[in-house]
């Protein structure tokens, strides 16, 4: 079996957000043996993925679409997720995630990830090149440069290529000047399977949320992605050695965001469809000293991820049927369970594939 690996250092950190707040609680950061179980679980505007995309709400605000109010989940916390009218559409069948060389942003099909392909190459922070220069070029497509440090990351970013216009649907004929309000949440449980479970070492899992997910669209439903200012990130996973540890911190607002399709592998020129991308660096950038052990995160993992501020289609196309894409509940801790559309596959998380099909 092999030993976990630990994970170079990074460039500088970015600056860290003045303060934290929100609606998600103290800030909380444990490490406690395991007593047995398992931790719960649970408008492009043309700019640069590594921090660009428009983050504005409509004049005005928006309207503000009514959420509905989770439970409490025993935490003694409410939230009050909202909803986009009409639906944010998959375009290509392609989920999005930038290789650890970070040349480009790769694409691979939503089925391939499904049914086990999962993420390839998936690495945090800047691993590899860490030196080349920002500009530095290859392929007529420039070097990704990381801006800040991220050890606990699992991995760089990830996200969806949609159209950037938010659909209407038989029953939403209107989806401009809006503005909703949710939550993101990921879960990694690392597969039984998995070659980088070591000797007297368990299968390590890694959950979060992140508070705050803004998704808002200009009068033609031109869509626009930000984290809100005071958000938080809510973390708990359990590691190798059978540790869990719990800790919350502040939520970059580049955390998630829009990135332009020009830098994804092979588009053709696209210039109908975006990138709805969840910045693992930016998210995982502040936690700092408070993650011990998930930097060594590794091996092949189940990952689940729900976003509840917008229902997500696969458009029928050659092959493959229209599909609502239903997410899994994930639940963190104490916080209320997250819901919505999601998917569901697996990925390579500081690893190569043994035996790649």
């Amino acid at each position: 079996m092999l030993a976990k690996k630990k994970i170079a250092g990074l460039l500088t950190v970015a600056a860290l957000l003045a303060a934290c707040g929100g609606g998600g609680g103290g800030d909380d950061n444990t490490t406690r043996p395991a007593t047995g179980g398992t931790p719960s679980s649970g408008s492009d505007s043309g700019g640069t993925p590594t921090g660009g995309g428009d983050t504005s709400t409509p004049p005005g605000g928006g309207n503000q679409n009514p959420g509905t109010q989770q439970p409490d989940n025993g935490g003694g916390q409410q939230v009050n997720d909202t909803k986009l009218q009409g639906q944010l559409a998959i375009v290509a069948d392609q989920l999005v995630f930038l290789k650890a060389d970070r040349n480009y942003y790769n694409a691979i099909q939503l089925e391939e990830f499904e049914t086990g392909g999962g993420l390839l190459d998936a690495a945090a922070g800047a691993t590899g090149n860490e030196t080349r220069p920002a500009n530095d070029m290859e392929d007529g497509i420039e070097w990704i440069a990381p801006t800040v440090t991220a050890p606990a990351a699992p991995f760089a970013s990830v996200g969806f290529r949609i159209d950037r216009f938010v659909q209407t649907t038989e029953t939403v004929t209107s989806v401009g000047n809006q503005t909703a309000v949710g939550r993101l949440a990921f879960r990694l449980v690392e597969l039984q399977s998995s070659p980088d479970i070591g000797t007297n070492e368990v299968p390590e899992e890694l959950s979060f949320v992140v508070e705050g997910v803004e998704l808002s669209t200009s009068e033609q439903g031109l869509l626009s992605a930000r984290v809100r200012e005071n958000s938080l990130i809510h973390v708990r996973g359990r590691t190798a050695a059978g540790n869990e540890i719990s800790a919350s911190f502040p939520a970059n607002p580049q955390s998630v965001r829009l990135a332009p399709a020009s830098q994804v592998l092979d588009n053709y020129g696209d210039e109908t469809s975006t990138v709805l991308l969840f910045d693992l660096e930016q998210a995982f950038a502040q936690a700092a000293d408070r993650l011990p052990g998930i930097e060594l995160l590794s091996g092949q993992f189940a990952m689940a991820l729900t976003l509840s501020a917008a229902d997500l289609i696969r458009p029928a196309s050659a092959g493959l049927q229209r599909d609502e894409l239903d997410g899994e509940s994930i639940t963190v801790g104490s916080q209320p369970a997250v819901t919505g559309d999601g998917i569901s596959g697996t990925a390579w998380i500081r690893a190569y594939p043994r035996n790649p099909s």
